[in-house]
Formats: C-alpha cells, structure tokens, sequence
C-alpha cells in the first residue's frame, strides 16, 4: 500500500508542477510603438524652424502610459525626428513642417482604458480595443500654427 500511496502522490505532484500556474498569470503586456507628429505651419519665406522650437518635445523626452487612475504602466522616450516641408497653401503663403518622433514603450499591462502623454504635453485618452486594432501602433498627433511669430 504505501508504494501505491507514493506513486498516487508522485504522480498528483507532477500533474500539479506541469499545470502551474501557466495560463493563470496575467499577460505581461505589449510594447506600445508610434509616431509623436507634429505639424507646423508657418510663413514661407522665413527660415524652417527646428523641430525641437515648435513642438515643445526633444530627443530622448518621455512617453509614458497611465491607466485611468494615474498609474504609471510603462514608459518609452522619442526617437530622433525625422521633417520636411512642403507648401501649406495653394498659393504657397505657407508652409508646412511636419516633425516625426519615433518611439517604443515597455510592455504595457491590460487595462480597459490608457492615458498616453508626450514631454509635457497633455496626454490622450486611449482605449485598450482601439490599441488592439491598430497593432499597438498610434500616432499621437498635435498642430502648430506658428505664422504669427517673428
């Protein structure tokens, strides 16, 4: 008997063991990866500004993820930008800085709802379905009109 009781044992250990805790623990989360866009507007004629004056955002400033409750989930920093220009109008008074900041956060947990903020911007209300269905891949976007500086 005792040897059946071992072998009862043993095997209920290893069912156990190989069981764990697999599929119980919640997910460690996604990456988050986007663009920080921002789109300038100014006097043609007038030198492009960098990206760095219009935007309020540097090389290396943070992106960070909140849930509803303020809760830092993860965080990242923006890339190098990349711009151009192209005319703003058709009668090209204006024209148009566009200003792209790659970046990549850590795994981000699954919650119902997020806050996305740039540097010292204003963060984004996102929700998790809308992350989801773009791949985890967003562009936070902000406009600038900048024809009224000297």
């Amino acid at each position: 008997m005792p040897a059946r009781h071992w072998l009862g044992s043993s095997l209920l250990a290893v069912a156990l063991a190989s069981c764990g805790t697999a599929g119980h623990h919640p997910s460690a989360g996604t990456p988050l990866s986007g663009t920080y866009l921002v789109q300038a507007t100014f006097n043609t004629g007038k030198p492009a500004p960098a990206c760095d004056a219009v935007s309020g955002a540097t090389v290396g400033d943070p992106v960070t993820v909140d849930d509803g409750d303020g809760n830092r989930l993860a965080s990242g920093s923006l890339g190098a930008p990349q711009s151009s220009t192209r005319p703003a109008d058709l009668r090209n008074l204006t024209t148009q800085l566009p200003c792209r900041w790659p970046f990549t956060t850590g795994p981000v947990p699954n919650r119902p709802s997020y806050r996305i903020g740039v540097a010292a911007n204003s963060p984004k209300a996102y929700q998790r379905a809308d992350l989801v269905n773009q791949h985890w891949n967003i562009t936070i976007e902000l406009e600038r009109n900048i024809t009224d500086l000297p």
